[in-house]
């Protein structure tokens, strides 16, 4: 495990957990902490992100990303 993953789950062990306690799929304490990083520390700001702009942080696949834009409802397009 790197030095900066062990950070990230130490921290979000510490931190509260409110994206979390919404049930979307997986998001757990770790990727939690890394879209707070991120400046997505609330649903609003999560509902205002583009596809690729999750998509590139660090931990975040496409299935992950794919199912946070689901429990938002929201679409995405692949770009042109």
């Amino acid at each position: 495990m790197t030095r900066s993953l062990f950070n990230y789950i130490i921290a979000s062990r510490i931190c509260g957990g409110y994206l979390m306690s919404l049930g979307i799929p997986g998001i757990g304490p770790v990727k939690e902490k890394i879209l707070k990083d991120a400046g997505y520390d609330t649903l609003e700001k999560l509902k205002e992100a583009e596809f690729f702009e999750i998509l590139r942080l660090p931990l975040f696949g496409y299935k992950s990303t794919y199912n946070i834009f689901l429990f938002l409802e929201k679409e995405f397009s692949y770009p042109s």
